[in-house]
């Protein structure tokens, strides 16, 4: 479904569109390239939201499977007072409802902008999130259960910015026919240059905000994460951000990423499930009956343009986009699969480690079915583990710009108050940290305590710290080594910030010799 609102309230009348934000800090008009828009003001009143500006063309029709386009220009104030449309995906119980209740259309390239700033020309950091989701779900309207309130985050001084990306098939999607009409001789990895060209927007319009387009943080979760350390390795986004955080995320893009090999194979199957002969065809099918529920089938691909080659490769050889990294896991990213057997847990270690499997099945066994369940969770744990120590210490070996670049690594270990009515996940879950990070757990009805507030407290200030110059460290906060500074240091938040060690760094190395055939050690 398209939305067509957006083009009726371009025609709304200017001083409507200003006395909605005569309590915000931003009032009237602001001027992006494509055409004003006016915002409206916030839970925080100091803080306004523009939502639902577009950074770029639908991608229906002829346009599916394409990169981003501008979007074209419009002369009346866009009033910027609600979400646009989720880009196309499956439905999902780990999304919140709200974001949920938003329509899906192939006219989902849009961006949203909470600004705490009265005036163009403020200079204040930037922070551009992009959601996870497995690469199959997800809006810049849902950030884990801080969804309702992002002004929170902004309140405290940045100009943040969410972004909706290409997912899925409409994301990833690879065919010869595709490479052929490439002037690149490339397809696939639609969603990376959808947040690039986002980051483009950002560069040329956030100085109307208040923002300082010299000073951006990139930062994502889970599948949101692996973007924001693929980006490391496209050279397209060189330049574009100054910082990068990366939380959470496994095994999705730990192993080797797609080839073009593989993905073209997996592209030439669907279009024949799909009874399509020809890419008009495809392009013509409805996009409902196009989507894939199923994490993995299509997620980001080595294809000699936008990605030239593998990000473990990039980093290794020194040679990818150098900013500073916060990166880090939590300690329960992985639950136990339920349902699971040995026999399953056998035939799905040998899928994932062939020659290394008896390696890793004496690591993490299981020998009845009672194991099963958390035998899974052991091993996409060590993923996880893998992935963030592995990428920390190769970012933090490139070639080092007036002590640049700066590497810090962080384990989550707290356990929050479960929410209401919601899921029942065990310890540290996947984007536990969430809330913290968006200084939005007094907005959520939970049984919070004095310890979460502390941590809140902590980890904002340690993130916008981060933001504002690459340094962590400010008054009041433990203080924060680099990895070049203190190798192996991992700053760890349970009910304090206490600086500590890496975790199961056996089981690491046991990955890294199984995937890139030696360790990875660190460079000093």
């Amino acid at each position: 479904m398209i939305i067509k609102a957006r083009h009726l309230r371009h025609l709304l009348p200017v001083l409507v569109a200003c006395a909605s934000t005569a309590l915000a800090g931003m009032s009237g008009p602001v001027a992006t390239r494509s055409g004003p828009v006016v915002g409206v003001a916030t839970v925080n009143t100091a803080v306004t939201a523009f939502k639902g500006i577009p950074y770029a063309a639908s991608t229906s029709g002829a346009a599916r499977w394409r990169p981003p386009q501008p979007h074209a220009p419009w002369r009346q104030p866009l009033r910027a007072d609600h979400f646009g449309a989720r880009c196309p995906q499956a439905p999902s119980q780990g999304d919140t409802q709200p974001a949920q209740d938003l329509p899906t259309s192939e006219d989902c390239l849009f961006l949203n902008v909470w600004t705490p700033a009265r005036a163009r020309g403020e200079r204040l950091p930037v922070m551009v999130w992009v959601h996870g989701g497995a690469f199959i779900n997800g809006s810049g309207a849902s950030y884990g259960d801080a969804w309702a309130d992002a002004s929170s985050l902004a309140a405290q001084g940045v100009v943040l910015v969410t972004v909706n990306h290409r997912l899925g098939i409409f994301g990833y999607f690879v065919h010869p026919d595709l490479v052929a009409e490439s002037p690149h001789h490339s397809a696939g990895n639609y969603g990376l240059l959808d947040v690039i060209a986002a980051l483009r927007w950002v560069h040329e319009n956030i100085a109307e905000f208040g923002g300082d387009p010299a000073n951006v943080t990139l930062f994502g979760h889970s599948s949101g994460s692996g973007i924001v350390t693929n980006l490391l390795a496209v050279p397209q986004a060189a330049g574009l951000m100054q910082r990068a955080i990366a939380e959470g995320g496994g095994s999705m893009f730990y192993r080797a990423p797609r080839t073009m090999q593989w993905a073209l194979q997996d592209g030439v199957r669907f279009a024949h499930a799909r009874g399509a002969a020809t890419l008009a065809q495809l392009r013509a099918q409805p996009a409902d009956s196009l989507v894939t529920p199923q994490p993995g089938e299509f997620e980001p691909v080595v294809d000699g343009w936008v990605y030239p080659r593998s990000l473990f490769d990039t980093l290794a050889a020194r040679d990818g986009n150098e900013v500073p990294l916060l990166i880090g896991s939590n300690s329960d990213e992985a639950q136990p699969v339920q349902g699971a057997t040995v026999a399953s847990y056998l035939a799905e270690v040998h899928k994932r480690y062939g020659t290394g499997a008896d390696q890793v099945l004496a690591a993490v066994p299981a020998r009845t079915d009672a194991d099963a369940p958390r035998a899974f969770k052991g091993i996409d744990m060590l993923e996880a583990e893998a992935i963030h120590t592995t990428l920390a210490d190769l970012a933090d070996c490139a070639p080092a710009r007036d002590g640049l670049p700066r590497v810090y690594q962080y384990h989550f270990d707290h356990t929050p108050p479960a929410s209401a009515g919601g899921r029942r996940l065990e310890g540290a879950f996947h984007g536990a940290e969430l809330p913290y990070v968006f200084h939005a757990i007094e907005g959520e009805a939970r049984a919070w305590t004095s310890i979460d507030r502390h941590l809140e407290q902590l980890i904002t200030g340690y993130w916008l710290n981060f933001a504002r110059t690459g340094d962590v460290n400010g008054p009041g906060l433990p203080h924060w080594p680099t990895l070049r500074e203190q190798p192996g240091a991992v700053m760890h938040f349970s009910d304090d910030a206490r600086l500590g060690g890496r975790v199961n760094m056996e089981g690491v190395a046991l990955l890294q010799r199984i995937y890139y055939g030696r360790t990875v050690n660190h460079c000093h």
